[in-house]
């Protein structure tokens, strides 16, 4: 089976990130599609989402996942103040159940 890419690129400027952990790289980055058309023209997605689709090629998610696993070296301890503001924030958006499944993805071990 051959695998068709849609040519895309990592750019900077978030997409769908208002809630992602402190210095998460999607505050910074996301991806654009469809390189061949007008600017205007373009698609542009969170580099989550684009880790999960088939048309995003395998060298682009590769520098997604490094900048992702570079983050998790240095992503704010639980309990500080900019990782409990972002609690307090992700609570108060999204309801006590559904933040702490939203801050797990984060912080797999965060016990709240």
């Amino acid at each position: 089976m051959n695998t068709q890419y849609i040519k895309s690129a990592l750019v900077s400027g978030s997409m769908g990130s208002f809630l992602d952990a402190p210095n998460y790289p999607s505050h910074k980055y996301s991806v654009e599609t469809d390189l061949n058309r007008k600017k205007e023209n373009r698609g542009s997605m969170n580099i989550d989402y684009a880790l999960t689709q088939d048309y995003i090629s395998p060298a682009l998610k590769e520098r997604i996942q490094k900048l992702i696993s570079e983050w998790d070296v240095v992503k704010p301890a639980i309990g500080t103040s900019i990782f409990n503001e972002w609690v307090e924030a992700c609570v108060e958006h999204m309801g006590k159940g559904k933040a702490l499944d939203h801050i797990r993805k984060f912080y797999p071990n965060y016990n709240q």
